[in-house]
């Protein structure tokens, strides 16, 4: 998101409203996004915009492993074939699902195009014509059912990182070999897809040094008394584990203190 930003209106520390840019007051513009409130108070953001396509084709398809559902994120990555792509590892009843999203908005998109050459279970794959902002909205759908379970009110403490993609296959599976889907909660998931770093530009973004990045992010709810302080707890190891491997942290994560 960041990285949309073409110019700020920012309170600074001393009380003083300035608009910064790329051309405009750079250094105060490089240090306000993603700088966590350091350094101002963004009060009025300019953005980039495209023109919103009408329709989206999902595609929701199952694999049997992390690194077959890693294989195919990325080949969809660098082949340019999906505008949205999100990978997820979902708890059942029999252990972990490996699960890829992904959506293209070309109404003439050649289907079997799309999926060619893609390792998943055909026999399981799910293909539904939404318009674009139910695609979009999705997130809000799955709010709308946690706030009717009542799980939107209790603590959620998720953590979000980035892994090296070199190592993010092993390092995924190390730290899922030591989960288990009732460490996540009710409605809970991992996310784990590739982004290319092409997409980050703003200086203060922490992500690992690399061409490809994956997002590991725990998203849980803490639907039992108690459970909230054992997943901080749990997080923070598993951080301590993303940093070993080069990943870092998203700062809007439930950790607690991070050492320097």
């Amino acid at each position: 998101m960041t990285d949309t930003v073409l110019e700020l209106d920012v309170v600074t520390g001393d009380g003083e409203v300035t608009t910064c840019s790329p051309t405009r007051n750079a250094g105060l513009f490089d240090q306000v996004r993603a700088g966590l409130g350091q350094f101002g108070i963004a009060t009025r953001a300019v953005l980039s915009l495209v023109e919103a396509p009408e329709r989206a084709r999902r595609y929701t398809l199952r694999y049997p492993d992390l690194a077959a559902l890693a294989a195919d994120q990325e080949l969809l990555l660098h082949s340019g074939r999906a505008g949205h792509l999100q990978g997820s590892v979902l708890p059942t009843d029999a252990g972990w699902r490996y699960q890829l999203e992904l959506a293209v908005f070309d109404a003439d998109e050649d289907g079997a195009a799309v999926l060619r050459d893609l390792e998943d279970h055909r026999a399981d794959a799910q293909i539904e014509d939404v318009s674009y902002r139910e695609h979009l909205e999705a997130f809000d759908r799955f709010t709308e059912l946690l706030r009717s379970t009542g799980e939107w009110s209790v603590p959620h403490p998720w953590l979000l990182t980035f892994l090296p993609g070199s190592v993010a296959v092993p390092a995924a599976q190390g730290i899922l070999d030591d989960l288990t889907p009732g460490d996540l909660g009710d409605h809970g998931a991992v996310l784990f897809h590739p982004v290319s770093t092409r997409a980050f530009a703003t200086p203060l973004a922490q992500i690992p040094d690399e061409a490809v990045v994956y997002p590991f992010n725990l998203i849980r709810f803490a639907s039992h008394p108690g459970s909230a302080a054992a997943m901080v707890r749990q997080n923070h190891e598993v951080h301590d584990r993303v940093r070993t491997a080069g990943g870092t942290l998203y700062p809007a994560s439930a950790i607690g203190p991070v050492p320097a």
